[in-house]
């Protein structure tokens, strides 16, 4: 070996272009097991698992896992004033995250208030679960 090598050999590589459904077993077992019958049209877990393929398959993307990176590294921030001193009491955030949101609001997942929605949110960036949740109203427990 180089000593002079500066890339690591005791690396995994990076965890991109997957199915995040396809690739859990655990979820879609979770799916088969509390999916109604009434849900993605009637359907039942399949219809499930077939309506949250795409979000998987984004999730699971390269794309996804930068957006995630970028919004870990650009924290929200504050704004309480404006240049001129008037009281604004914004929070600025970095694009990434408006991407990371907008991905999970687009897939429909609002409509499907479920864990597998909110696991598989998480794939790309753990803060992209709160407006969901916060927003959506209590479901009861089964």
């Amino acid at each position: 070996m180089d000593p002079l090598q500066r890339a690591p050999a005791n690396q995994a590589p990076p965890l991109v272009g997957y199915d995040a459904i396809g690739s859990d077993a655990a979820l879609q077992e979770a799916v088969r097991a509390f999916a109604a019958t009434d849900d993605a049209g009637g359907s039942g877990a399949s219809g499930v698992l077939d309506s949250l393929g795409e979000l998987g398959r984004v999730a699971g993307s390269a794309v996804a896992r930068e957006h995630g990176r970028l919004a870990n590294e650009h924290v929200p921030r504050l704004r309480t004033t404006d240049g001129f001193g008037n009281r604004v009491d914004e929070v600025e955030f970095h694009p990434s995250w408006h991407w990371l949101l907008s991905v999970a609001w687009d897939s429909g997942s609002r409509r499907r208030r479920g864990p597998a929605t909110s696991r598989l949110r998480t794939y790309g960036e753990p803060p992209a679960t709160s407006p969901g949740p916060l927003s959506s109203p209590a479901t009861p427990a089964r």
